[in-house]
């Protein structure tokens, strides 16, 4: 038996998830955000690494799978500087060599002991732990930004070759759409090397700390 959903290639699968949760007595309409369980020894080692770190703390998905899904290693290098300016402090999330590096170099260039580059280096249900216990996430259309989305925090997301209603996450508490005409094309191999860098981080950090400020107040 294999569950799931898919656009294009729902072949793969034997049943479709609504068709399950249908079956299970589930309404989807009533499902306004995802939920995710967390074991104990997760959260607990995701409040060792956590301990000491300046609060607020902005869970931050540097990563994509594809290279025009990533915001710019400038644009967080400005996006962090703003955030640390305000007395937050930052955890870089994603996977893989070539993100870790991205991390490396971001932590280098902002230049602040706030700033915990943790690319790579935490399994799964741990970097959801992570997230959980930050106080708002960042970041493009990616696996990472599905899971955090679905632990209860704040969650802001960049998009540009894709759009959230596209991808499933039209239910974030903020999108920020690049300005392309073409957004949302899809298109993995496009020759315009601007889509996500032309998201200003200035109006994302002010929709960050207005998003956790409201949130404080209620």
């Amino acid at each position: 038996v294999r569950i799931g959903n898919h656009r294009t290639a729902g072949f793969v699968y034997t049943h479709r998830v609504w068709d399950v949760a249908a079956f299970l007595g589930i309404e989807p309409e009533r499902c306004v955000k995802p939920w995710m369980y967390l074991p104990d020894e997760a959260i607990h080692k995701a409040r060792i690494l956590l301990e000491g770190t300046r609060r607020p703390v902005l869970f931050s998905i540097i990563g994509g799978s594809k290279k025009n899904k990533r915001w710019p290693e400038e644009s967080w290098i400005r996006l962090l500087r703003e955030m640390i300016s305000a007395g937050w402090s930052a955890v870089l999330a994603g996977h893989g060599e070539e993100e870790k590096k991205m991390g490396a170099r971001i932590v280098d260039m902002v230049g602040s002991a706030n700033v915990m580059n943790l690319v790579g280096d935490l399994e799964i249900l741990e970097t959801s732990a992570v997230a959980s216990l930050c106080d708002a996430v960042l970041g493009g259309d990616t696996g990472l930004l599905h899971i955090a989305n679905s632990v209860g925090v704040p969650s802001v997301g960049l998009f540009g070759p894709t759009l959230p209603e596209q991808v499933g996450l039209a239910g974030l508490d903020k999108c920020f759409i690049s300005s392309c005409k073409e957004a949302g094309c899809q298109r993995w191999n496009c020759p315009k090397k601007e889509c996500l860098g032309l998201i200003d981080p200035k109006r994302v950090s002010k929709a960050l700390l207005c998003l956790v400020s409201m949130r404080a107040d209620t």
